[in-house]
């Protein structure tokens, strides 16, 4: 008597579900963003005009924050990622 095969299991064409779009930029991906060149965005971190935190070494932006900057909020009300500011 020739041994029962087990039923073929289809193969499971799942996906999962992907993240949704990233709501943190670095300085290149906020210079195109924005429009203007890196640098730009350099000195206006270097000024404390642009509300930022850091990774690391390296400078991140909230899109959120970012938006509310464009729309003319006090930049005291939006996270600069400043150190030090015992005010």
């Amino acid at each position: 008597m020739p041994m029962k095969q087990p039923p073929a299991r289809e193969a499971k064409n799942e996906r999962v579900a992907p993240l949704p779009a990233a709501q943190v930029l670095t300085a290149k991906e906020l210079a195109e963003h924005l429009h203007v060149h890196r640098s730009t965005i350099y000195r206006l971190l270097k000024a404390r005009q642009l509300p930022a935190f850091r990774v690391g070494s390296d400078w991140r932006f909230k899109v959120e924050a970012i938006d509310a900057w464009q729309l003319g909020l006090p930049i005291n009300q939006l996270d600069t990622g400043g150190e030090g500011d015992d005010e």
